[in-house]
């Protein structure tokens, strides 16, 4: 998944409101159909941006699929419960990230 360059409150609200209303942002065209106009030029802009603050769950999900030849149909019930999953997930770690800056105490997950 894509590091979390810096999440503030404002990054951690955002993806429990894509949770909370399972609106996650629409993977871009490909390269070769972005030039056409600026709509989707600015679309696949931001598509890139919110994935290197960490924000964007669409992204994930797809480099994780890739990461493991999983093949999904985007279509079907199974894409946005993984969206979903991905974006909980985030959402724990963004939690536990800040309360250890905070200085507590949190449990590190063994690699």
């Amino acid at each position: 998944m894509v590091q979390m360059a810096f999440c503030n409150h404002q990054d951690l609200l955002d993806l429990k409101k894509q949770v909370a209303t399972g609106t996650f942002d629409k993977e871009p065209l490909p390269f070769n159909e972005r030039k056409g106009s600026v709509e989707r030029q600015l679309e696949a802009f931001t598509y890139e941006e919110r994935q290197k603050l960490g924000v964007n769950v669409t992204a994930d999900a797809i480099a994780l699929l890739r990461r493991h030849n999983i093949k999904i149909d985007k279509k079907s019930d199974t894409y946005p419960q993984l969206l979903n999953a991905i974006g909980r997930a985030k959402i724990r770690a963004i939690q536990a990230i800040q309360s250890r800056n905070e200085g507590d105490h949190v449990a590190t997950p063994h690699r």
